[in-house]
């Protein structure tokens, strides 16, 4: 929708009746999203659309459906190479599974942000990220969770010349 009939829209809808119209349409590009998770050039077109949506579920404390967002096109942002929607989209989720108190999904979010960090070369983002994950609260986290953090600090090791630290 272009910018301007957006919010003439938005000006002539009642704020309750504008939450159910961004809610919908946030439910309706993660089911796009979930159906066509696989058929990159199906995605291709509606980036700027699935991001939109996250805020949009954000903005209304719609926690659960941006973590299912970040789920459904986390694969997707990388074998695709959307290094900075990751980085966005992960900001997002980061937030949500805090809101919502989901130290699981927060712990396995915070790898994937440090992954997309590493990707774009920002080996100090991703070493934040993954240090955030290694101070969360609680028992930590499932092995897979811990083997990933581990790849990832191997990675940036490696990337920053560190050849010892990444062998270790």
């Amino acid at each position: 929708l272009h910018d301007l009939l957006r919010q003439f829209g938005t000006e002539k809808l009642e704020p309750r009746a504008n939450d159910d119209l961004m809610r919908r349409m946030a439910e309706y590009y993660l089911s796009f999203a979930r159906r066509n998770q696989k058929r990159y050039d199906v995605l291709h077109g509606e980036w700027g659309n699935f991001l939109a949506a996250m805020r949009a579920a954000h903005q209304r404390a719609s926690w659960q459906l941006v973590l299912d967002f970040a789920e459904v096109l986390g694969e997707a942002w990388f074998t695709r190479a959307r290094f900075t929607d990751a980085g966005l989209g992960y900001e997002l989720a980061r937030d949500a599974a805090r809101q919502a108190e989901n130290m699981p999904a927060l712990a396995h979010l915070l790898n994937r942000y440090a992954r997309a960090c590493i990707e774009q070369g920002d080996y100090a983002q991703a070493i934040n990220k993954l240090d955030e994950s290694a101070r969360l609260p609680g028992p930590l986290h499932d092995p897979r969770v811990q083997a990933d953090r581990q790849y990832l600090l191997g990675w940036v090791a490696f990337e920053q010349g560190e050849l010892e630290e990444a062998h270790g």
